[in-house]
């Protein structure tokens, strides 16, 4: 596996309360386009019968594209996103924690990859 080192840039990053409130607003405007369009909003399905946290993420995707439309119509561009995924098992009994929780980014600007390395572990 490789490392890199990033440079998020303008990050749309969906651990902030600006951005989440923007999000919100691009999913109330994503879902009135479509439905003056006649189109069905995506759906967030699951991979199968052992995937309870519908991780085929269709809906967040589409959402996540029109929010960044929405800001380029702004003048405004993202170099990357993140966002927290809370995901699996409970860890124990009313827990907030789980199994799987993780932070994914994405890099949208790849001059926002300023190096890409192979751990020292696993050189030869």
């Amino acid at each position: 596996m490789l490392g890199a080192v990033l440079d998020l840039g303008n990050c749309f990053d969906l651990l902030e309360q600006k951005n989440l409130d923007f999000f919100k607003f691009a999913y109330e405007e994503f879902e009135k386009s479509l439905i003056e369009d006649r189109e069905e909003l995506p759906i967030n399905t699951s991979f199968g019968k052992d995937d309870f946290d519908f991780k085929k993420r269709e809906l967040d995707c589409a959402v996540i594209r029109y929010a960044h439309k929405l800001a380029e119509d702004e003048g405004m561009k993202f170099d990357s996103v993140r966002a927290a995924f809370w995901e699996g098992e409970l860890l124990y009994p009313n827990a907030s924690f789980k199994a799987e929780n993780h932070i994914q980014i994405a890099i949208l600007n790849s001059d926002c990859i300023k190096g890409v390395f192979l751990p020292r572990h696993m050189k030869k």
